[in-house]
């Protein structure tokens, strides 16, 4: 039951991270409108 609590824990925190990450590039990849 621990090693499954903790398998879900990291794939939540990973998923977080690929959305960070996305959100990052998409700004950064945004062109500057003037």
């Amino acid at each position: 039951m621990q090693e499954t609590v903790a398998e879900e824990e990291e794939e939540e925190e990973e998923e977080e991270e690929e959305e960070e990450e996305t959100l990052t590039l998409s700004l950064s990849s945004m062109p500057i409108i003037r």
